[in-house]
């Protein structure tokens, strides 16, 4: 498969062999703004070159020198084709002329193959325009087609099959946040990386790699620009991975785009969460951990870390010096430093991430330890992966002596739900890929969470059987919930964990006579579910008196109760789902952030 990544991407710090060497792509669609010497002189493949509005206007000069000196331009750079965009072309001319411009186009341009991008769908001349361009005999001539402008309305991808393949030669993959009903809008819309929006993809390339489209797929962007990050290609890359990886896996008749590529990894549970906390903030995470119905069970046989358990949830406390547990301390404060997922086979997610460009995290253990293979996250944080085909499920009997403990009712704690994952809005779309990339994940839309504070953005990530499930957060506002916590943090952190129980009122009961601190539910919130699901009284109260939400779909129930926040912002969650309830109560996630928010009001005034 031959991948470009449009120059939009790019910027003037972009080193061009390290872009071709460390991703799948191996061109870049050329803007005519961002040509420039050494694009010229290095002679770096063009897969399109694009022109701007001013060639469209020098096409009604006759003998316009401006025009030559362009085109002299265009062929002069290592292209193989230009992209005419027929809505910018008639926005210069009359549609009754549009045969005669194709003529024009094809013969000032020579040594160019010849592309013209197929309309917005909702143009009111797009089947006029689709059906000139379809008639035209030139054998110079090729259609491209944009995903935008053919799916944007919600159409369904098997629209394009009325196009004959053999004349489609480009096909520009980008994704928009919304479906869209009216032109006008489409110039507004803003464009994403493929599998970031709405669009069906998958099914849209899964249609041409079944008709045996073998041209340039171009991961396209008409408006971004000037990216800060200097490496963002490199998440592009794992939007395109990502997507392709989920198509190709779904017909065994597809190429694989890598066969020394291990396929995505499967996620089985998540085997510990380590906190690392010192001193005052080792004891107040300690009794949560007891009020919790938590209890010790073993302690590392070399380092000064704890193992707390209860049901499947393992929680490791570190307090080690001179440790990376210490080194996240001091950037970050009390926080959770550290994640373990069980996995089919922990080498080949190492082996994955490191073709992506992900790198491999190397610590030094004792003699008698056992080395964990773990990987660096977006931001530097760490997350080792457990298998049962090696010894690593033996972790607790090699690393750990155990003790013995007093017998202590638990709370019903089983596993752990999902994990609540703050950032910048800015870092969303390098956790997302992320995440997408290297393992089989699904996603929910993206909900924005509006409070008089500012906007938090979050979006779902959950392995097909949920056996793990993330919600990432993101705010660029520093008086939100999620916006607060990161202060004075170097990078994102996991803000709450959320574990789940069969029973939520009897082990809310339990946590009451172990004085959990439960985080006060607003009145009003209470007021409105009543008018919402006209509850049954006895039920309505005993929600109210625990301070328990609720939500309920067509799949099942949802309730949740929190505890107040700890180490500036941290805190837990408590869940329970009936049936077949997949979410994590949206709609009660205005009221969690106000009582958040009351409570921290509160503690202000107080």
């Amino acid at each position: 498969m031959n991948f470009s990544i449009s120059s939009n991407y790019l910027n003037e710090h972009t080193h061009f062999e390290k872009l071709f060497n460390d991703t799948f792509f191996t061109s870049i669609e050329l803007r005519e703004d961002h040509i420039n010497q050494n694009i010229i002189e290095d002679q770096i493949e063009v897969s399109a070159l694009i022109p701007n509005t001013d060639f469209y206007d020098q096409l009604n000069i006759n003998n316009s020198s401006e025009l030559s000196d362009k085109i002299n331009l265009y062929e002069s750079i290592n292209a193989k084709r230009i992209l005419i965009d027929t809505e910018v072309l008639l926005e210069k001319n009359n549609l009754e002329n549009f045969d005669n411009l194709i003529i024009k186009i094809a013969t000032l341009i020579k040594k160019l193959k010849l592309v013209f991008l197929v309309p917005n769908i909702l143009n009111e001349n797009y089947e006029i325009i689709l059906d000139k361009l379809l008639s035209n005999s030139n054998s110079n001539y090729f259609l491209a087609l944009n995903s935008k402008n053919i799916l944007l309305n919600g159409s369904q991808p098997s629209i394009v099959n009325r196009i004959p393949v053999n004349l489609i030669d480009y096909i520009q993959l980008t994704d928009i946040p919304k479906f869209i009903d009216n032109h006008i809008m489409a110039n507004d819309l803003d464009e994403l990386l493929p599998n970031e929006g709405v669009l069906d993809l998958k099914s849209f390339i899964k249609i041409f790699l079944k008709r045996n489209y073998n041209s340039v797929w171009s991961i396209s962007n008409s408006k971004f620009s000037s990216q800060k990050k200097t490496n963002f290609f490199m998440d592009i890359n794992k939007s395109m991975i990502s997507i392709f990886d989920d198509v190709i896996s779904s017909d065994n008749t597809f190429i694989n785009i890598d066969p020394n590529l291990p396929p995505k990894i499967e996620l089985r549970g998540i085997e510990f969460l380590e906190f690392s906390v010192f001193d005052q903030d080792y004891i107040s995470l300690i009794n949560t951990l007891k009020k919790l119905s938590f209890r010790m069970e073993r302690i590392h046989k070399t380092k000064k870390v704890e193992l707390w358990r209860q049901g499947s949830i393992n929680i490791l406390v570190n307090s080690q010096k001179n440790s990376f547990a210490e080194q996240v301390y001091k950037k970050n404060g009390p926080s959770i430093c550290d994640i373990a997922i069980k996995v089919k086979d922990a080498d080949q997610t190492i082996l994955r991430a490191k073709k992506l460009g992900v790198s491999e995290y190397l610590l030094p253990v004792s003699v008698g330890e056992l080395q964990i293979p773990a990987i660096n996250g977006v931001d530097g944080s760490v997350l080792h992966f457990i298998d049962q085909k090696s010894n690593l499920f033996k972790l607790w009997n090699v690393d750990f002596n155990s003790l013995d403990v007093e017998p202590q009712q638990p709370a019903g704690l089983r596993c752990i739900d999902h994990i609540s994952q703050s950032m910048k809005e800015d870092e969303m779309t390098s956790w997302l890929f992320f995440y997408l990339s290297n393992f089989i994940m699904n996603k929910s839309s993206k909900i924005d969470l509006v409070s008089t504070k500012g906007k938090i953005i979050s979006q779902a990530l959950s392995s097909p059987e949920g056996e793990v499930r993330l919600n990432l957060n993101g705010s660029n506002d520093n008086q939100t919930i999620a916006g607060s916590f990161l202060n004075n943090k170097s990078g994102s952190s996991i803000q709450h964990i959320a574990f789940q129980t069969d029973d939520i009122f009897e082990t809310a009961e339990i946590l009451l006579k172990n004085e959990f601190p439960f985080l006060k539910i607003h009145e009003s919130y209470y007021e409105k579910l009543n008018t919402k699901y006209n509850l049954d009284i006895s039920f309505f109260n005993n929600l109210k008196s625990k301070n328990i939400l609720y939500e309920k779909d067509e799949f099942g129930e949802y309730f949740q109760f929190y505890s107040q926040p700890m180490f500036s912002g941290f805190f837990f969650e408590i869940v329970q789902r009936k049936q077949n309830y997949k979410g994590y109560g949206e709609s009660n996630a205005t009221y969690r952030i106000k009582s958040l928010q009351n409570y921290y009001d509160e503690r202000k005034s107080a």
